[in-house]
């Protein structure tokens, strides 16, 4: 798509991001119910198997007015999750945060995985807003 094509506030962001070693793009329309899971889905791949790049997730949404746009950009829910108590402990790094976030996480042997790939998501998405700043 030619860049007069992009608005303004889509280009800074393109701009922001400056380069992505690999982009999944994710198709949707009046998909809210269920977007929430295929980002996740995604991102929890991307971190699994290229621990290594930089990855950029887009959703191509189609103006739906479910508000899956919304939700693809939460990634988990309609409303925005919150822990305090990881909040607190975001200066004493990636490690510190995910303990009060997963206390109380159940792993079955099939998905206790993820722990980790919460906590390697929090030094990466640390990382870059510490860079950011």
């Amino acid at each position: 798509m030619p860049a007069q094509g992009l608005t303004p506030a889509i280009r800074d962001e393109i701009a922001r991001l400056g380069h992505a070693d690999i982009m999944v793009g994710i198709p949707s329309f009046k998909n809210a119910a269920t977007i929430g899971y295929v980002v996740r889905a995604a991102q929890a791949g991307l971190v699994q198997y290229f621990p290594d790049l930089r990855p950029v997730l887009v959703n191509s949404d189609a103006g739906s007015p479910d508000g899956t746009g919304r939700v693809a950009v939460g990634g988990v829910a309609h409303k925005p999750w919150r822990v305090e108590a990881a909040e607190a402990e975001l200066p004493r790094g990636a490690k510190a945060v995910a303990k009060p976030l997963l206390a109380g996480a159940k792993p079955t042997h099939d998905n206790e995985f993820k722990l980790t790939l919460v906590e390697r998501t929090l030094e990466v998405v640390l990382s870059e807003a510490r860079s950011a700043a």
